[in-house]
């Protein structure tokens, strides 16, 4: 498969937001890792979920790919009219890996939220 069609033509998101906790109860529970979701369009029109990942610990942005189920692909047309007046192309998104382009559509506020949560080693 060629660099084009594995790219995303557009993007969309974060159109989710999640906080993993862990430790043994509510006491020693600290936040590991905070996750945005992002949904898009690749060249061939297929439509795909992302998820930025955001390690509490070690205070790096990663990005992983879901799988497309089965149920995406039947409502494929109708989630892409959905989402794709809210999207940005990907021309429009910081050059390089994908994770720069995702990171560039997070909101500042949420990158300050979960550096303070890094600095606080995961505590509220």
């Amino acid at each position: 498969m060629s660099a084009a069609l594995r790219k995303p033509h557009w993007i969309a998101g974060p159109v989710g937001y999640q906080i993993t906790t862990m430790g043994d109860d509510g006491v020693n529970r600290f936040a590991a890792v905070a996750k945005w979701t992002f949904v898009g369009c690749m060249a061939n029109g297929e439509f795909r979920r992302w998820v930025l990942t955001y390690s509490i610990q070690t205070r790096k942005f990663g990005t992983n790919t879901l799988l497309v189920t089965d149920w995406d692909r039947a409502h494929n047309d109708q989630l892409a009219a959905i989402f794709r007046p809210s999207a940005v192309l990907t021309s429009m998104l910081p050059k390089g890996a994908i994770v720069h382009a995702f990171r560039a559509m997070i909101s500042e506020a949420d990158v300050a939220h979960v550096l303070a949560l890094s600095m606080r080693g995961g505590k509220p």
